[in-house]
């Protein structure tokens, strides 16, 4: 809620907080998400995307925790511009949606499913063609219609 309130001081002290926490039982899946979540929305709901870029992603068991995270990191380096990085947690994404699937869970791997064709996810894989094709024109146009979106 603090983020919400604009109150980004108190939001980045619950974030440090809740990563500050060791006792987290690994097979509980309320710790890992906690941690993955808040981490990655802190980063996204401010616009930091250098700060999302570099999210540290904490493997877990938890296929659809990670790819949390993932999503994150690809969004930041996608808006910095960084091709290479935020396609390579967009291939991650890919596999840890693969593994939730062939595992059927569907819930999850719809949720992946969505992150990935999401608004911003589009404006992840909408920069990465047209900055790989190097259409910078097309580039600048497709920026302004998702800000729009």
């Amino acid at each position: 809620a603090y983020l919400q309130r604009g109150e980004d001081n108190k939001a980045g002290s619950a974030v440090e907080e809740i990563a500050a926490v060791t006792a987290i039982n690994p097979r509980v899946r309320a710790g890992p998400y906690a941690l993955a979540a808040s981490s990655a929305r802190h980063m996204i709901e401010r616009g930091d995307w250098s700060g999302a870029a570099q999210l540290q992603v904490r493997p877990s068991q938890f296929a659809y925790v990670d790819a949390m995270s993932h999503f994150a990191r690809a969004l930041g380096a996608a808006r910095l511009g960084n091709v290479v990085a935020a396609n390579d947690d967009i291939v991650t994404l890919a596999e840890l949606r693969e593994k939730l699937a062939t595992a059927k869970d569907t819930y999850w791997a719809e949720q992946v499913d969505i992150h990935q064709n999401s608004c911003p996810g589009k404006w992840v894989y909408g920069s990465i063609r047209l900055c790989l094709t190097e259409k910078w024109a097309d580039c600048r146009r497709f920026e302004a219609s998702m800000v729009l979106a």
